[in-house]
């Protein structure tokens, strides 16, 4: 078995946090422009993503994604929530 690239493949794969299909390049935006708490679980068989962000990140912003946590279900599903309701109010 060949070293994994340590560049950002261009094929997508399958997110499990959106269940569809996704490319590299929408994981590194997906937390408000910031790389999804995921990328590192999800991207290290295809390419060796940890080498990639290390070139691409500061230390202090690789070590905050490497222990990021997702937010509650809960939590996540009530801001969207809120957010549905000041579109609607905005309108």
């Amino acid at each position: 078995m060949s070293e994994p690239s340590c560049s950002p493949p261009e094929e997508p794969r399958r997110c499990p946090r959106l269940g569809g299909p996704v490319k590299f390049s929408y994981c590194m935006q997906a937390g408000d422009g910031k790389p999804c708490f995921k990328t590192l679980d999800c991207w290290w068989e295809i390419f060796d993503v940890r080498k990639y962000l290390e070139k691409i990140m500061s230390p202090d912003d690789l070590a905050a994604l490497s222990c990021q946590q997702p937010e509650p279900k809960v939590a996540s599903l009530l801001e969207v929530i809120r957010q549905a309701k000041q579109r609607l109010e905005n309108r």
